[in-house]
């Protein structure tokens, strides 16, 4: 079976570091991804938008180079919102909690986090 990944690589003089880098294994195409701007957490959250029609929150140890897996298969969360596939997708520059997806149904949803692995629509 084929997978397809986002790759996630520290950049260290300008290039990217092949040993501090990380595969997020997914099923299908992965359209966009967005980082989290909460620079107070000892992770990096990083959200992708997915031909499968799925928004999948990812938690990865960022901030200690040793903690970073290099093969992650799964997510904290999928969000299954859409019922299509999902083209777009950013967190608020403003507030890491919210989390807006766009796709090929020609609707936006607004993605909310309510505590532990929990988001909601809003």
């Amino acid at each position: 079976q084929t997978h397809n990944f986002a790759a996630v690589h520290k950049i260290v003089n300008g290039k990217p570091d092949s040993n501090i880098s990380c595969e997020l294994v997914h099923p299908m195409l992965v359209w966009d991804l967005s980082f989290s701007n909460d620079c107070s957490s000892s992770h990096i959250s990083i959200a992708t938008a997915c031909e499968d029609k799925k928004v999948r929150i990812w938690k990865i140890a960022g901030l200690n180079d040793s903690k970073i897996p290099r093969h992650e298969t799964t997510p904290l969360i999928e969000i299954t919102s859409h019922t299509d596939s999902v083209l777009s997708i950013n967190f608020s520059p403003c507030n890491s909690q919210l989390l807006a997806s766009g796709g090929t149904s020609n609707k936006v949803f607004v993605h909310k986090f309510h505590g532990v692995d929990e988001w909601q629509d809003i």
